[in-house]
């Protein structure tokens, strides 16, 4: 499965010359807690999230609060100001189950997804536990009934346990990366191995 199939899009995004009060309702009003930062071809500048926008509010309590020979510096307004410039930005074509790994190691909530160097889309951990839900059972019985379909008696069998596929074949066989293209493309599998299942169907 490619990450395009689970990103959610199209992305909401702005520009950096963006307020950082319309970024705040726009956080506030799609209930998300971050908003990529895109120049006039949407190519990825930077990340505003809630943590970028939080020191805010204790600048402006200083400023309420100071005197004023104390007060201190004037607060960003811009998205460009406070904007994560080092992010972490995956392909649409990128394997979902690579992507959902490196976003467990980084504990990363939420990747900007890109295409030919524009942004795609955004992929959360929500999308990608909508994606690990489905039974095994399921994932089973769709993955067997596509390769019937594309490989007729020549198919093999197929376990899948915890959403990684085992393919009964070995891996240099001629026809193990047709498998495991055919396979991964099945929402939800998120690894295939080859192992000793079952022999080819006839």
């Amino acid at each position: 499965m490619r990450v395009r199939d689970l990103m959610s899009w199209p992305a909401v995004a702005v520009g950096p010359e963006t307020h950082l009060k319309e970024v705040a309702e726009i956080l506030r009003s799609r209930q998300i807690s971050s908003v990529p930062i895109v120049d006039a071809e949407r190519r990825l500048l930077g990340l505003v999230s809630e943590a970028d926008l939080l020191p805010l509010e204790a600048i402006i309590d200083q400023r309420r609060q100071a005197t004023p020979e104390q007060l201190p510096a004037s607060a960003p307004t811009r998205a460009a100001e406070v904007m994560t410039r080092e992010v972490i930005s995956v392909e649409a074509d990128a394997d979902a189950g690579e992507v959902a790994r490196l976003m467990s190691e980084r504990r990363l909530r939420h990747v900007p997804v890109t295409e030919d160097g524009r942004l795609a889309g955004m992929l959360s951990r929500r999308d990608l536990i909508g994606m690990l839900a489905r039974p095994d059972s399921e994932l089973q019985a769709e993955v067997q009934q596509l390769l019937d379909s594309e490989l007729g008696h020549q198919t093999p069998r197929v376990e899948v346990h915890d959403g990684r596929l085992l393919i009964g074949l070995a891996a240099d066989a001629p026809a193990y990366r047709l498998v495991e293209v055919l396979a991964t493309s099945v929402p939800g599998i998120v690894a295939v191995t080859s192992a000793p299942v079952n022999p080819v169907r006839r």
